[in-house]
């Protein structure tokens, strides 16, 4: 079924206690699986991605206000602006320790930022290459796994080392995990779907987050 939602263009979506929500200009947009549309403002806001957190709210990127919103599933919004000046948070998901992952969309910084469910910043990941539109998700091996519109996708460890990986000819614009370690990313510069096989060993226990820092450039 289809469901018109009164802002128009819709985001990235995440379900939660049953219902979908999406992002949407200037409201976050939460559809009932009757197909009831609820919208709740955050006000000059750009919402991009979305998901769920380990605190049972929603949290969703605001590419244009430079800032990241908590929604409680009744809808209740609260605004957190950690980052640098100049910041375009684009994705989001959620590592194993309850914290969150934002790639940037790299108008200024192509950073991931790390923060917690209190909205402070822990810790930030300058991937120091051109970079655009960076979509993280959390990976079978523990790492987080960040899709990159320039052609590349990112393998970070929790301590925030990465390493680069090229997928040519391509424009990945999403990622996640699939079954069996593997990765999806998808690709609009030829319409396709790539998946890749992660060669390391799925991990019994994760190791712990990284101590909060900041990159000495910001």
């Amino acid at each position: 079924n289809a469901y018109h939602v009164a802002s128009g263009e819709v985001a990235c979506v995440a379900v939660a206690a049953g219902s979908l929500w999406a992002g949407a200009p200037d409201n976050a947009e939460k559809v009932t699986v009757a197909g009831s549309v609820t919208s709740y403002t955050l006000a000059s806001s750009g919402p991009e991605g979305v998901c769920l957190g380990p605190d049972g709210n929603l949290w969703f990127t605001d590419y244009t206000g430079g800032a990241v919103w908590q929604v409680t599933p009744s809808g209740v919004p609260t605004k957190f602006t950690p980052f640098s000046s100049g910041a375009a948070p684009w994705g989001i998901c959620v590592w194993a320790d309850g914290n969150l992952w934002i790639g940037d969309f790299c108008n200024t910084y192509c950073y991931v930022w790390v923060i917690d469910t209190t909205g402070a910043l822990l810790f930030s990941v300058n991937l120091g290459s051109a970079s655009q539109g960076l979509m993280p998700c959390l990976g079978a091996d523990g790492n987080v796994w960040v899709s990159d519109q320039y052609g590349y996708v990112w393998q970070i460890t929790p301590a925030g080392a990465f390493t680069q990986y090229v997928l040519s000819g391509s424009q990945p614009v999403n990622i996640c995990a699939g079954v069996n370690n593997t990765l999806w990313v998808a690709d609009i510069a030829v319409n396709q779907v790539w998946k890749v096989q992660l060669l390391l060993p799925v991990l019994s226990g994760l190791p712990n987050a990284p101590p909060p820092s900041t990159h000495p450039t910001q």
